[in-house]
């Protein structure tokens, strides 16, 4: 019996472990919750790209995918010909509660991303979901109202951000910040994290093929571009990382690939 080389020996397979799970991590997207430190998630994904998804989402367009975030035009599940503004919105405005109250109009019309809470603290106890007429039960109503809802979203809103998702994902570790980190849809005992559903979905798409991409460019922070579609506009933002830089033109800030959009750099 050799105590230093035993130890020696769960040393070697413990950070063998680390490295296949690294490996295994490469070219992937992950769930993870925004109350983590940062420090710690690029400890345990190295080089990864972290995406903040969520209503509080600093990260230029992809607060888009937060589930309280005006779409508009959404089909609302089981109400035929009515739309409303977000997915959070139909939601919450689609709850049934115990003291007879019922859908809530001004939800589904609700633009600001504030106030779309329908908790039982301020209502009472909620009793169902309404879905074509009728009262369904909670996992129901996420199969039947918030995952079409949802999904349709991401079909339909946000076919650009998650084509940009999938061509990360290729090639580094994405990391998909959410404050719920339930990724399975049928665990009615935690609320289901809507970035698991981004993940589901672009995991799906085929690989994307690398395109052109525009000879390399310095650009930092002041410079003033010209865009063929968008015309001058000066660079508050870059993001190396992802290959992007945020320039605000006349008619308001883009987010724009370095490796794809056509720029003229006319000012240093």
């Amino acid at each position: 019996f050799n105590l230093r080389s035993d130890i020696n020996t769960m040393n070697i397979n413990k950070r063998k472990c680390i490295m296949e799970k690294r490996d295994e991590m490469k070219g992937s997207i992950v769930v993870a919750s925004k109350r983590k430190k940062v420090e710690t998630l690029m400890k345990e994904y190295p080089g990864c790209i972290i995406i903040d998804v969520t209503s509080n989402s600093q990260d230029g367009d992809y607060v888009k995918f937060s589930p309280f975030y005006p779409h508009c035009g959404i089909p609302v599940p089981g109400m035929p010909g009515k739309t409303a503004a977000s997915v959070e919105g139909i939601w919450q405005g689609l709850k049934t509660f115990e003291s007879g109250e019922g859908v809530d109009y001004d939800c589904l019309s609700n633009r600001t991303m504030k106030n779309l809470k329908r908790t039982t603290r301020t209502h009472g106890r909620c009793v169902g979901h309404l879905y074509e007429g009728k009262l369904i039960g909670y996992l129901t109503a996420r199969h039947q109202i918030y995952l079409p809802a949802y999904n349709w979203v991401l079909e339909n809103r946000l076919s650009e951000l998650t084509r940009r998702i999938k061509r990360l994902s290729q090639t580094r570790t994405v990391v998909l910040l959410d404050y719920e980190t339930n990724c399975d849809v049928n665990d009615a005992g935690k609320p289901l994290s809507h970035a698991s559903l981004v993940k589901a979905y672009i995991d799906a798409m085929p690989e994307i093929p690398e395109e052109p991409q525009q000879p390399a460019v310095d650009y930092a922070e002041g410079m003033m571009v010209r865009h063929a579609k968008f015309g001058d506009g000066k660079v508050v933002r870059v993001m190396p990382e992802e290959s992007r830089i945020a320039v605000a033109f006349a008619e308001g800030e883009k987010v724009l690939s370095t490796k794809i959009a056509k720029m003229e750099i006319i000012s240093e």
